[in-house]
């Protein structure tokens, strides 16, 4: 029998359970909540969990209006045992949390957390290009991201703080969503700041990687080194050749796309120019093998060549040797 909690085009499950909780929406009472993504999700975060620390909040902060205490709540568990009861909650009005990092399961606070499972950048529009390519990309609501860079896992709580201030700092990331204790919305469960116009959390993006070793993601977010360094016009040695490769064989589309459109731009092309290029390396990917993440990363080409520009890899760049 299929499982009614899943958003197959079933019709919507019984909404009985609602009755205890006071200012239902007529327009987030019937939402179907995606247990399959939210699922999707948590695996990918960490495959080896079995449980998860929940949080809700009241969503619905239009008008000045107070928190409804009732949906401030913390639940710890396996998601398929707490989907009726998150599911009860968003169409109550809560937003649906998870805990990023590994919890003790008795709380969510400071000294809860044992274990980084990644790190991440909470974009609300003021987010640059990560040094790293995210192994998940979500949109929260309309035009904003969390995109997450997975690790095997560390409890080096001061390596994790930099890497955070760095995200901030370097990178955008909000401010506000940078403490090891930090809560994010939950794939498959609905955005309702706005209940008029409720908002699915969804998976934009996978990129299939491995969780990167602890130490190669610390050196990435806070060595002050760039493959192009502008301070010293001094060419660190960008290998054209196998970037090009790792671009035709899958491998890596994001830093490779990032390092050549920093070439380019250094080099004298015009923008109109270093897009053609990029789009040429990423139109040689064989059509079988051209997923959702192909299609992605080639959309982000104007973006990754502005970003050189902006960052002041210009005509008047000097290289120490050709390339």
């Amino acid at each position: 029998m299929t499982d009614p909690r899943l958003n197959n085009g079933a019709s919507a499950p019984n909404l009985h359970d609602l009755s205890s909780f006071s200012n239902i929406s007529s327009s987030t009472a019937q939402l179907v909540c995606d247990l399959n993504m939210a699922q999707r999700f948590l695996t990918r975060l960490d495959e080896d969990a079995d449980q998860f620390t929940f949080q809700t909040f009241d969503d619905n902060t239009t008008g000045g209006g107070e928190r409804r205490a009732e949906l401030s709540q913390i639940r710890h568990g396996a998601l398929e045992d707490l989907f009726s009861w998150l599911a009860k909650m968003n169409r109550s009005g809560a937003g649906i949390f998870v805990t990023v990092n590994e919890t003790d399961g008795r709380g969510r606070k400071k000294d809860n957390i044992k274990k980084v499972r990644a790190v991440w950048q909470e974009d609300d529009g003021a987010g640059r290009e990560l040094p790293l390519e995210p192994h998940i990309e979500i949109e929260s609501s309309p035009r904003k991201y969390h995109r997450y860079v997975l690790t095997d896992g560390t409890d080096d709580w001061g390596a994790f703080d930099s890497v955070m201030a760095s995200l901030v700092t370097d990178y955008g990331s909000d401010p506000n969503a940078k403490d090891r204790s930090r809560v994010m919305r939950l794939p498959g469960f609905y955005h309702l700041k706005d209940p008029s116009r409720p908002h699915m959390v969804n998976i934009i993006q996978e990129s299939g990687a491995l969780p990167l070793p602890w130490p190669d993601v610390v050196e990435a977010f806070t060595s002050n080194t760039l493959v192009l360094d502008v301070t010293t016009n001094n060419h660190s040695g960008l290998d054209v050749r196998s970037k090009i490769a790792s671009i035709t064989t899958t491998d890596n589309y994001h830093g490779s796309l990032r390092d050549l459109a920093a070439h380019y731009v250094a080099k004298g092309r015009s923008k109109e120019e270093a897009e053609m290029h990029l789009e040429k390396h990423m139109d040689s990917v064989p059509i079988e093998l051209r997923d959702g993440r192909w299609g992605h990363r080639r959309q982000q080409i104007r973006s990754l060549v502005q970003s050189a520009l902006d960052k002041g890899f210009g005509e008047n760049y000097v290289w120490s040797e050709p390339v």
